[in-house]
């Protein structure tokens, strides 16, 4: 109508940076070894049953990581818009056959100088490539990538893909062990989902190579290269007989405890239409003692037991984790009560996992996202009375493991009683034991120990009373059987034989000349490797371009040195530290950096991989580094801000590749 005064609503849509999207999700995937959780699960979703990952260095110490599977493969499309794309997926949301529906996690893949992908489909089979993506969409553009049609293969269906520079080449996280500990916690391969009744679990396996399983660079399918790892999260036999726990064990019988809890509840919230809704989960928790969890994870710190490395403390892994897809989200310890009386009021004797399909993820899925807080609260609350209702279970029934605990004397008189024939005995708690789980009579609803997904564990004799040491000997005896054990000893080890002549000058007119024949026997911890060096500093100064000025095993590192023939007079006016190590391993390094100029050790661990992080005890990091020469091989410790490049001497590869000895017997 002319002269209405009726205001025009403008309508938009919101715009959206796409580079700077993919960027910010890229970059927010905390943990390297994410990319495979996506790799498990988007070939479990294409129905796949079998996936071969691999890793490796290339000649150029680029961080190969090879995934290839046997599923459906991608269409031309699905290529083009699933897997490069960002938000676009083919799954059905909310589906319990599918994992996820974001379309976010193969964009951690991005994370490579370069990404090759071939794909093998029933409507045909296509590569794709992408050089430094990261890079691009860092300077706010999207990507390129290329797609060509391969000759398509009837009988060949699966995807490949190849990651080349991936996580900056920076291999930690990418050991054996490392990854198989991860794929069983926090991946699809790991689901507990076969604990619970009505679940059946795919035909599906991952066949496993990281960087130190065998020494191979090349990339192959044959089964034997690979580790098998078996569908479904380990957990231990729970106990069959615990009158038979106790009597067996004494008072360390709660060590030995595993009990299991499963079921579904309900919790209630209203919806967006306002009417209230019921949202299910699942649930499967373990109690369980800790030498059980030490027993069949070889991944924990064993008690008493500092040399053998480990990836955790029970503390950093067990608890109650919350998660979506029968794959941990988070931990939820502060979730819950405080169960147990006195030192049994922590949480970390429970394993388990609460599994609901409608809580929403970070983009990451890394935790749950703040979308819905009542569904959150609700969660909470039920949990926290279900975990409640367990530790009730544990305090008031007689098999419970806290109320044997309080009424352990009561509890032995009224079974010996009984006229059982086993006394109990208080034994030392054995370690990383391979002895049969307490109470287990029997081996149905048990998972069979031989699926556990570790090294094997050594056996060990069954635990019975410490017999009495020898008596007592007189002194000379005593020493006589001494000398005797390190004669033995030393006629076991290797070594290799030196001779030749010295020439010392006294005096200008005084030289002092010598021939000689050494035998150095090859070391068996610190001390003897220390021995060793000094044998080869002496004989050999020129394979060491610095003088030792003190020696000390008390306090700190082990030796003070400077510099030889070095023009920089920063350097060469210079006091640095050296430290010994019998075997450097390469992490948890336990001295500062500061000052430190080498370290000398028999070996460098060979599981060790270039571009390797080493943390100190004070927090500081460097890197490995191995540096090629027409002499050799250097290795090193280099900070960025550090102008000190830290060396490390390995006196064994010296001897065999430097001066070309031969160790004898």
């Amino acid at each position: 109508m002319e002269g209405s005064s009726e205001k025009v609503l403008e309508m938009y849509q919101p715009e959206v940076n796409q580079a700077a999207e993919m960027y910010e999700i890229t970059s927010n995937f905390g943990n390297p070894l994410e990319l495979l959780r996506e790799a498990i699960s988007n070939a479990y979703d294409e129905g796949a049953t079998k996936l071969h990952i691999s890793c490796y260095l290339n000649d150029d110490n680029k961080l190969i990581v090879k995934l290839v599977d046997n599923g459906e493969g991608m269409s031309k499309d699905s290529l083009i818009k699933n897997f490069w794309g960002l938000g676009y997926t083919d799954k059905v949301k909310g589906s319990a056959d599918t994992i996820g529906e974001k379309s976010h996690g193969t964009l951690i893949y991005l994370r490579s100088e370069k990404i090759i992908v071939e794909t093998f489909h029933d409507t045909g089979a296509f590569r794709s490539e992408a050089d430094n993506p990261l890079q691009a969409l860092e300077e706010g553009e999207l990507f390129n990538f290329s797609v060509e049609e391969l000759s398509p293969t009837s009988e060949k269906r699966g995807t490949e893909i190849t990651l080349v520079g991936f996580n900056q080449n920076v291999a930690d996280n990418f050991k054996h062990d490392v990854m198989r500990d991860y794929i069983y916690w926090f991946t699809k391969l790991g689901s507990f989902q076969n604990e619970l009744k009505g679940y059946k679990a795919k035909d599906f396996t991952v066949h496993l190579k990281g960087l130190d399983y065998d020494d191979s660079n090349q990339i192959t399918l044959l089964e034997e290269n690979y580790e098998e790892c078996e569908f479904g999260h380990v957990f231990p036999p729970t106990t069959r007989d615990y009158k038979e726990l106790l009597l067996d064990k004494g008072k360390n019988f709660f060590k030995y405890y595993v009990r299991k809890w499963t079921g579904t509840n309900k919790v209630q919230i209203i919806d967006r239409d306002s009417k209230v809704k019921e949202v299910e989960y699942q649930y499967v928790i373990y109690y369980e003692g800790d030498t059980i969890k030490r027993n069949y994870n070889p991944a924990l710190k064993p008690t008493g037991r500092t040399e053998q490395r480990t990836l955790y403390r029970v503390a950093d892994r067990y608890g109650i984790y919350l998660a979506k897809d029968f794959i941990p989200v988070e931990k939820v310890n502060n979730w819950l009560p405080r169960i147990g009386d006195g030192s049994f009021t922590h949480t970390t004797a429970l394993h388990g996992f609460i599994n609901c399909q409608e809580i929403p993820l970070t983009s990451d899925r890394s935790s749950m996202a703040s979308t819905q807080p009542k569904l959150a609260d609700e969660l909470r609350k039920s949990i926290f009375n279900l975990i409640k209702e367990i530790g009730k279970e544990l305090k008031d029934n007689k098999d419970g493991v806290f109320y044997m605990k309080n009424n352990y004397n009561a509890l032995v008189k009224e079974y010996q009683d009984e006229g059982s024939s086993t006394p109990p005995i208080d034994v030392p708690t054995p370690v990383n034991s391979g002895e049969e789980l307490a109470g287990q009579k029997g081996k149905e609803n048990n998972p069979p120990l031989i699926k556990t997904p570790t090294r094997p564990i050594s056996p060990v004799l069954p635990v019975n009373p410490v017999p009495p040491v020898n008596p007592p000997i007189a002194s000379i005896d005593r020493e006589k059987e001494y000398y005797e054990q390190r004669v033995n000893r030393i006629k076991g080890k290797r070594y290799f034989e030196v001779e030749g002549e010295s020439i010392v000058s006294l005096t200008s007119n005084n030289p002092y000349r010598a021939s000689y024949k050494r035998k150095v026997y090859e070391p068996d911890n610190e001390a003897e490797t220390y021995g060793v060096f000094m044998k080869l500093y002496t004989l050999f100064p020129d394979l060491f371009p610095f003088s030792v000025l003190d020696y000390s095993s008390h306090k700190g590192i082990d030796l003070l040195v400077s510099y030889d023939n070095v023009k920089n007079p920063t350097l060469s006016d210079r006091i640095f530290y050296l430290e010994l190590k019998y075997v450097y391993r390469g992490r948890n390094f336990n001295h500062a950096f500061h000052s430190l100029a080498y370290i000398v050790c028999w070996d460098i661990d060979r599981t060790i991989r270039p571009n390797s992080r080493v943390t100190n005890n004070a927090g500081e990091e460097a890197l490995f580094r191995m540096e090629k020469t027409d002499k050799g091989v250097n290795y090193y410790l280099k900070q960025p801000d550090n102008p000190i490049q830290i060396q490390i001497l390995p006196l064994k590869r010296i001897i065999e590749e430097k001066l070309g000895l031969v160790f004898k017997r």
